[in-house]
């Protein structure tokens, strides 16, 4: 699996910014691959499943912080729980119908999850190797909207001929619209 080093290294060649002095701190990139990596995978989320103890306080079921959209699946004693007898009063609480009603029991719960880049250079991001391209291009455009703010304001330029803004976000929504199972994805309609 690749690093976020290593995706920095491929950003910078795809950006032409190899040499110093850099257009890009190594700082700017790092946040550009982190904040790509949790975008591409709550637009392509992975699936966890969870054993999830009731809050001895109030039972309801505190959902994992990774978790992006309602369960997909509610297990409880070995019986799948229909949508009927849970609700969602918050992204992330789970209580069980009629309202209320104190949750006793542990539950699996299988949902959609992003995945928390890992914060060092050195842990494997966390991508699948499938989605390092569309990874550099996110990046990429993020880093290339950072740069025509700056341009704005102060003249910078890169070294070499690089796609446009707009060519990069093309290519991931594309990529995006290729996935078999997304979820509902602002970022398409926004170009």
């Amino acid at each position: 699996m690749v690093t976020r080093a290593d995706m920095r290294n491929r950003l910078r060649w795809e950006l032409g910014d190899e040499t110093q002095p850099y257009v890009w701190k190594d700082l700017e990139l790092n946040e550009y691959i982190d904040s790509s990596v949790q975008l591409l995978t709550t637009h392509v989320p992975r699936t966890r499943c969870r054993v999830v103890n009731p809050d001895p306080a109030d039972g309801a079921y505190y959902l994992p912080e990774d978790c992006i959209g309602p369960p997909w699946r509610v297990d409880m004693d070995g019986q799948v729980l229909p949508p009927s007898a849970y609700f969602l009063p918050d992204d992330h609480i789970l209580m069980l119908e009629p309202m209320g009603t104190r949750g006793v029991r542990p539950i699996a719960v299988t949902y959609p999850a992003c995945v928390f880049p890992p914060g060092d250079d050195t842990t494997p991001l966390g991508i699948l190797h499938w989605e390092e391209e569309p990874l550099l291009w996110l990046s990429a455009y993020s880093a290339l909207c950072s740069l025509e703010s700056r341009r704005q304001r102060g003249g910078v330029m890169i070294r070499k001929e690089v796609p446009s803004i707009e060519a990069y976000a093309q290519r991931y929504k594309d990529w995006l619209r290729s996935q078999p199972r997304k979820m509902h994805c602002s970022f398409l309609r926004s170009y």
